[in-house]
């Protein structure tokens, strides 16, 4: 996703733009593992390993990845899921 915000004549020729940091297949991929570790309703500590190793995996998270994590520990917070 590229966000970009017109230029403001009064402030001259700044364009604001952010890149993506996780790459589509990427975030597929993560998307993926924390679908799995949660169909059954429960998620095991192993399974929340994975995830986090697969979230960091060696660089800065992705703001995407991120969001799809905490998502998944409202999802905790609020009873959906059960961690075990």
């Amino acid at each position: 996703m590229i966000i970009s915000k017109p230029t403001d004549p009064s402030l001259g020729n700044i364009s604001l733009t952010s890149s993506p940091l996780a790459k589509p297949d990427d975030l597929s991929r993560f998307q993926g593992i924390i679908d799995r570790a949660t169909a059954t309703g429960r998620l095991t500590r192993q399974d929340e390993d994975q995830i986090l190793a697969a979230l960091v995996n060696g660089r800065q998270p992705a703001p995407e990845k991120c969001a799809l994590f905490r998502q998944m520990q409202e999802r905790v917070w609020q009873a959906e899921l059960h961690l075990d």
